[in-house]
């Protein structure tokens, strides 16, 4: 074989002789690998890949944690909200328990049935209707 400095030179141990560029000889010995550029650009390419992937975790975190923030702030506006309705609602229950406990109160049964009756009169349409819808639920309500 002769010895071409473009000839890759065979792996393993031992050693080697070449024909440098000037006439002169060198010796060499040990393992020759002719890599050290491949290596070089994979070990860039992984970096480059660990940097990527650290940079898109970041990112994911940093959404992750705005969506948690604005579910915790939606969370927390339905609840005033809800806690808002159901205090409304209670207040009006109330004041409609009043309102009719003093009706009751102040009227008393005659008073009621009075009433009842001035509306019948005023409007006998819908109290027929109204007695015809009462009498078909509780015959339904009755027959079950």
């Amino acid at each position: 074989m002769a010895n071409n400095p473009n000839t890759p030179h065979p792996t393993g141990t031992g050693s080697c002789s070449t024909t440098g560029r000037f006439g002169g000889e060198s010796s060499h010995s040990g393992m020759h690998t002719g890599h050290s550029g491949t290596q070089g650009a994979a070990s860039s390419a992984t970096g480059t890949i660990k940097d990527t992937a650290s940079s898109v975790m970041d990112k994911a975190k940093d959404i992750a944690s705005s969506v948690s923030d604005q579910a915790q702030d939606t969370f927390s506006n339905l609840k005033d909200s809800a806690s808002d309705l159901a205090g409304n609602v209670t207040r009006r229950a109330n004041e409609a328990w009043e309102t009719s406990r003093d009706y009751v109160t102040n009227e008393g049964f005659s008073g009621m049935v009075d009433d009842v009756s001035d509306v019948i009169r005023r409007n006998p349409l819908p109290a027929l209707l109204i007695g015809f819808g009462l009498g078909f639920v509780l015959a339904r309500a009755l027959k079950e």
